[in-house]
């Protein structure tokens, strides 16, 4: 006995026949491994009973592995510090070593309402007027369900562990607290700490909670008192408030929380046991660690969208078993979603297949290609032919479409290359017709090569053609691939359009609705024959006071026919219009230049990347998207730079998904509108003052501005076609245009990067039978993000629910049109108003048609990273060189739409229900009409109403499928390349442009000579020998003697007073010297302009200049406003630069600028008329 008189002890239990290991005083582990609950501490006698009972196996020989080690630690005394005496039955599923889970109050909201008691669900007991004892329920409501399954807590109400713990142990937790530094012995003194502080504990078995003193009884119908107690318990109410978190968030529970789950109990088989334990153990190195947290995962539904790994391990368990068996590896079971991934992956490259499947397994390229040819895509003809048209007749009979239909066209660059195809029985790869290329014998062979060589009618480019069901998920069918020479009038591309038009689509009944191009000049030019030809019947849109009148003809069998440039490119047209070089946009008091991007890209938080704006991609869709949202125009409204938004609101009334089609109409026609009263302004000011004020300096190219009205021109004509023709099916404008084109071209240099017209006509079956194999939803994944993403194919993507439908059918009347024209009129006039835009005195803009004559914009364009990246219209990619790159190619494209031709076999069933589906979707939608259309107004009492207009763009966004704003900050370019540093794009810029320059004395460093150098060096000259020959005369006593001027024959502009932006030169328009502040300064870089951000040293390094110009009104008295009260900014060579001047002698009061000391002097020296003569000889 020991020495507090009680006979049990540790000692004496550890030493027990049948006790293999002790738990805590209450609990023991039989040599059968079975736990055991003690009724006493340290009393043997539950474990006899065990022994002597039917339960234990120790009779028949299983012993717990725990028998043959020595788990126990115990204190040789057997005394127990009084620290460890509690009573606790919550440590009778916890090990030895484990810590009380603690859900502590971390809320201290006072706020406390009954909670509790108002969803009480305690049992009403019956039993009336008894004394009989009757087990205590807890406190238990929907609620508290909640609670305890939110909380993986034994007990409440207490501090923070890691508190406590560093309290009781401040030697051991100087910094962080961590269970791992505390032994058994400490353990238990935390425990018994916990539960000193803890007010409730969690029943899970019977989903409630208890106070922690309770004792399990209560009588008639009360809970027992510290039950009861706890139901006004602030603490307990402020944890049964807390939101339950999500499941992805449950990864950061830490496991230690989850030890002492009464699940242990389920894992008493020593099987499961040591499956638990491998799991827990992080730090085994054991293979079977893997294999079972695969399989954990799996069974928790983390593999469930990923059914190409699913596929590849079913097929991986197929292989394993017959190995076991010694069977052949014939007939293997693949899914489809595997078998897709095998069929991209072998397209990508076929080595990487072959690779692939030696080291796993799949299926053989000999097998691919036996799917490949069983299929019916291939393009047996390329030409434009009945047979190909009938073909996607055929498919649109079958699922019973009488929809518009999209045409589109397209080139792209080839290899030049000549092959013989024994399909077509000719040489192809020339722009000859087959019939010139025909081999009848051998002997042709030579003589039909040479007659395509003296032609030089060698293809470096193919046309493409498709044809587009206007709807999400259909996929585009190439009908013609067209050898050519890149030189295609536009009357030969119409030729092509009339052959599907008159001849072809009549005779099938193909109702296409639109011909889409990129805004190329031949293929607008074609768009513009087929718009003009003559019919019987026209769809029109008429207003005489306001000079519209837009058209389409309609063709019999076919229905309306209209020209569609294709939306991306026109946005990122405008982006690269406002980024040029070779001009300034002029609005009245304000211009839109590159530096308004430069300094928007430098915000802290700005929406643009780098990228963005210097060294940019112009084909890049993301860039473009990201200059247009309404994120980037909210900060160019907050700066007060960037006055122009109508591009943006013109491109996303096409690429918009949601809003309805009088809403189009409104943005288009703003934009429409505004284009023409911003061509009026600047036409009116190159009139009044031509010597400062140009079209073509001040105002965008003459293609773009062709681009942006006919764009404006067909959305209102595809609505009102609509309407009259397809008034059941949805507008779906966003898959109008020449997406598609850019698709297939993207996918053929995917599978080779370089090819020619042979290669590309055999891949258009595996470009099929490619993308038929990425068409499921649950194979789905993106490409890798990029700050320059290039093309972004999205317009085959998304789903139209019923509420879209409905709202894309809601079709406007002609009053509600007009209506929507005129306040369309009125939005142009309120923005080029604010704008301080000339406006028309009358109504119409009598002088502004749209335009459809194309002229050819050669002046350079902006590159800021000092050389001009490659801008081919193609989507290329780069050669697969290994085995990863492939891997990880094929899984990138897995996601991607599929394109190109309908297969007509009995694989296709499942294609054509989902299609049908489809169309009975639209079917059962009924086409419906506004009554009213809304009016808005752009300004207000304070002005411009910045956040209308913001909200505006919003709503009116264009649907991108990811997220492509930037969010992180990235480092300033300016200083990510110190000046001394070679920067490689800029030097591979240079080595390929003397790589294919001939003039070997040339200097790279020095700019090209220019006309205007020279005959700025000859007015510089004589204005310095003037100078000279007329300062001379004051010292020989002379009157109106002038005073000597230095540097004039460099316009005094060097290393010691370099020109800077901001700074004041003196400059001559027509005969008027005028004083201009340098607003930008460019650079020549082999044949484009580059924003310079440095210093000038030399006036011949500069090939464009931005000023804003101040009139001279007086001897000494300028202005920076025009009668007009419009500024007047120039945007030219600097060859009409005379002088630069100090800014110190420069003042400028509100509207006027003044000069004084010898800025004044030398303007008195400048404005003489023999000067000004001399220098209008000289020019």
């Amino acid at each position: 006995m020991n020495k507090d008189g009680w006979k049990y002890s540790k000692k004496r239990l550890s030493k027990h026949e049948f006790c293999a290991a002790i738990i805590n005083p209450k609990k023991v582990i039989c040599i059968c491994g079975k736990k055991v609950k003690l009724n006493r501490k340290w009393d043997e006698d539950y474990l006899n009973r065990h022994a002597n009972g039917n339960g234990c196996k120790r009779k028949i020989g299983q012993q717990t592995i725990l028998c043959f080690f020595n788990t126990t630690n115990f204190d040789e005394s057997g005394d127990i510090s009084s620290e460890e005496e509690y009573n606790s039955d919550i440590c009778d599923n916890m090990d030895d070593d484990d810590i009380i889970t603690v859900d502590s109050n971390d809320n201290n909201n006072n706020d406390l309402d009954d909670i509790l008691s108002s969803e009480d669900e305690n049992i009403q007991l019956t039993i009336k007027n008894t004394r009989k004892r009757i087990p205590c329920p807890g406190l238990r409501s929907q609620k508290i369900r909640y609670y305890i399954e939110r909380t993986p807590a034994q007990v409440g109400g207490t501090r923070r562990i890691e508190i406590i713990g560093k309290e009781l142990f401040p030697s051991l937790f100087s910094d962080k607290f961590t269970r791992k530094k505390l032994n058994t012995s400490q353990k238990r003194k935390l425990n018994r700490q916990i539960f000193s502080e803890a007010e409730w504990k969690i029943d899970r078995e019977g989903y409630c909670v208890r106070a922690k003193n309770c004792n399990g009884e209560y009588i008639n119908d009360n809970l027992c008192i510290e039950c009861k107690q706890l139901k006004s318990n602030t603490k307990l109410d402020n944890r049964i408030r807390a939101k339950k978190p999500d499941k992805k968030n449950l990864k950061f529970t830490p496991n230690w929380y989850f030890e002492n789950d009464k699940l242990k109990k389920h894992l008493r088989n020593s099987d499961l046991a040591t499956i638990w334990n491998i799991i827990k153990d992080k730090d085994t190195t054991k293979d079977s660690n893997l294999w079972i947290t695969i399989a954990n995962k799996g069974l928790n539904g983390a593999f469930d969208n990923v059914d190409t790994f699913k596929g590849l391990c079913a097929v991986m368990c197929q292989v394993i078993n017959r190995k076991e068996e010694g069977k052949e590896m014939r007939n293997l079971q693949y899914s489809e979603e595997f078998t897709n991934f095998l069929i991209v992956l072998g397209t990508v490259s076929p080595r990487a297949l072959e690779l692939f499947r030696q080291n796993l397994v799949g299926r053989s390229i000999q097998n691919i290609r036996k799917l490949r040819a069983n299929s019916s895509d291939t393009l047996i003809n390329p030409d434009l032919c009945f047979e190909n048209v009938a073909r996607f007749k055929r498919f649109l009979d079958k699922i019973n479409y009488k929809g518009p239909i999209a045409a589109m066209s397209d080139n792209t660059k080839l290899k030049p290359s000549l092959r013989y195809s024994s399909r077509l029985g000719c040489i192809i790869g020339s722009i000859l017709s087959n019939e010139e290329t025909k081999i009848q014998e051998y002997n042709d062979i030579p003589r039909i090569i040479n007659s395509i060589k003296d032609k030089k009618a060698i293809a470096n480019y193919v046309r493409v053609y498709i044809l587009q069901i206007p709807l999400p998920k259909f996929l585009p069918v190439i009908i013609a691939l067209i050898p050519n020479n890149g030189k295609d009038s536009a009357d030969n591309i119409a030729n092509i359009h009339k052959k599907l038009i008159l001849e072809i689509a009549p005779q099938l009944n193909i109702s296409i609705l639109s011909i889409g191009s990129d805004g190329a000049a031949a293929e607008f030019g074609a768009q513009s024959i087929i718009l003009n030809t003559k019919t019987d019947k026209k769809v029109e849109i008429i207003d005489k006071t306001l000079n519209i009148n837009f058209n389409c003809p309609v063709f019999s069998n076919i229905g309306p026919v209209l020209r569609i440039q294709d939306p991306k490119h026109v946005k990122k047209t405008a982006r690269n219009v406002v980024m040029s070089g070779a001009r300034v946009l002029t609005f009245g008091k304000h211009i839109a230049c590159f530096e308004h991007f430069l300094k928007l890209v430098n915000l802290p938080n700005s929406v643009l990347y780098n990228g963005d704006v210097i060294k940019l991609d112009r084909q890049d869709d993301g860039a473009a998207y990201r200059s247009f949202c309404h994120q980037n125009l909210a900060q160019c409204l907050n700066g007060k730079e960037i006055k122009e938004g109508y591009e943006g609101e013109l491109v996303d009334s096409y690429l918009n998904r949601e809003i309805c089609p009088i809403e189009r109409m409104r943005m288009c026609m703003m934009a429409y509108f505004f284009l023409r009263l911003w061509h009026f302004h600047i036409d009116t000011m190159a009139h009044k003052y031509p010597h400062y004020i140009s079209v073509r300096e001040n105002f965008m190219a003459t293609q773009s501005y062709s681009i942006f009205s006919s764009l404006s021109e067909s959305m209102m004509i595809l609505i009102k076609a609509h309407r009259e023709y397809y008034s059941e099916f949805p507008l779906i404008p966003w898959m109008h245009g020449s997406e598609a084109c850019e698709h297939v071209f993207g996918i053929a240099r995917q599978i080779c990067t370089d090819f020619d017209f042979a290669e590309l006509l055999q891949m258009v079956s595996k470009i099929s039978h490619y993308f038929k194999s990425t068409k499921t939803d649950n194979i789905s994944i993106e490409r890798e993000k990029s700050v320059r993403d290039g093309y972004i194919f999205d317009y085959n993507k998304g789903n139209l629910t019923e509420d879209i439908i409905s709202n894309l059918t809601r079709w406007p009347s002609d009053s509600e049109i007009s209506r929507a024209i005129r306040q369309s009129r009125q939005l142009a006039c309120e923005l080029a108003e604010h704008l301080n835009m000339l406006m028309p005195d009358n109504l119409p803009i009598e002088n502004l048609q749209p335009i459809v004559i194309i002229e050819m914009d050669n002046d350079p364009e902006i590159s800021v990273s000092f050389f001009e990246d490659s801008n081919e219209e193609e989507f290329e990619l780069n050669e697969i060189n290994s085995f990863s790159q492939a891997i990880s190619k094929a899984s990138n494209e897995i996601s991607s739409r599929q394109i190109v031709n309908y297969i007509e076999n009995d694989d296709d069933i499942n294609n054509i229900n989902e299609y049908c589906a489809q169309i009975n979707l639209l079917n059962q939608n009924i086409a419906t009409s506004i009554t009213s259309v809304s009016n808005i107004e752009y300004t207000g009492n304070d002005g411009l109403n910045y956040d209308f207009l913001i909200k505006q763009r919003e709503k009116h966004e264009a649907y991108n499928s990811r997220p492509i704003l930037r969010k992180l900050r990235t480092s300033n370019f300016q200083n990510s390349n110190s000046e001394n540093s070679i920067q490689p794009n800029k030097a591979s810029h240079i080595v390929a442009y003397f790589a294919n320059n001939n003039d070997r004395d040339q200097n790279f460093i020095k700019q090209r000579e220019n006309r205007w150098k020279h005959n700025h060096q000859k007015i510089a000259m004589s204005l310095a020998n003037h100078n000279n020959e007329k300062s001379q005369q004051l010292y020989s006593g002379k009157r109106n003697a002038i005073p000597y001027i230095s540097n004039i024959e460099n316009a005094n502009i060097n290393e010691d007073f370099p020109l800077m932006q901001n700074h004041f030169i003196f400059c001559f328009y027509g005969e008027k010297i005028c004083v201009g502040q340098v607003l930008a300064l460019y650079y020549e870089n082999y044949s484009n302009h580059s924003f310079n951000t440095k210093p000038v040293t030399k006036i011949d390094d500069i090939s464009k200049v931005t000023l804003k110009v101040f009139l001279p009104i007086n001897s000494n008295l300028f202005t920076q406003y025009t009668p007009e009260e419009c500024n007047i900014f120039t945007h030219r060579n600097p060859s009409n630069i005379i002088f630069h001047i100090l800014s110190d002698d420069v003042t400028i009061n509100d509207q006027f600028l003044t000069l004084s000391n010898l800025a004044k002097d030398y303007y008195s020296y400048f404005k003489r008329n023999d000067v000004i003569s001399l220098i209008l000889n000289s020019n």
